[in-house]
């Protein structure tokens, strides 16, 4: 199918390619089908881009791209909704936020993706160490 991206114009998504969150992701919960897209030149970076909606579209980055020891505490119930007990086709992923000033990624609240059974979620925990506004200084390109 062929949707109009916000970055990257048309782009042509196989129907294997899209993700579905259920209720949404936070903010956008009447958005519910999203394809995950690679930004040319970056091994970081990608794209979170709605299939409904062409101007709703996140930048994200996996986690462990910008803190090495960054971690996870998701309750196991939570998680089964997408994982079906199976979390070797998990992928996680950070929002990043671009201001004129800084560039930033939500650690707080992972974005997680079952490239499986194509399901995703944002889990928003009630506490966390991690900021949804932490600075990134640099990144390191993935080895």
């Amino acid at each position: 199918m062929i949707i109009e991206s916000k970055f990257f114009g048309q782009v042509d998504i196989k129907d294997e390619h899209i993700i579905n969150f259920e209720n949404g992701i936070p903010g956008f919960e009447k958005y519910k089908r999203y394809s995950i897209l690679d930004i040319e030149g970056s091994k970081v970076f990608k794209c979170l881009q709605s299939i409904d909606e062409s101007q709703v579209s996140f930048i994200i980055v996996n986690p462990w791209d910008v803190i090495d020891d960054y971690e996870i505490d998701i309750k196991d119930s939570e998680i089964e909704s997408i994982a079906e007990n199976d979390l070797s086709n998990i992928f996680v992923y950070s929002v990043v936020n671009i201001s004129e000033d800084r560039v930033t990624c939500n650690l707080m609240a992972p974005i997680i993706v079952n490239v499986k059974t194509h399901n995703g979620k944002q889990f928003v925990p009630q506490s966390s160490k991690y900021s949804i506004k932490h600075r990134i200084i640099e990144h390191k390109e993935r080895k």
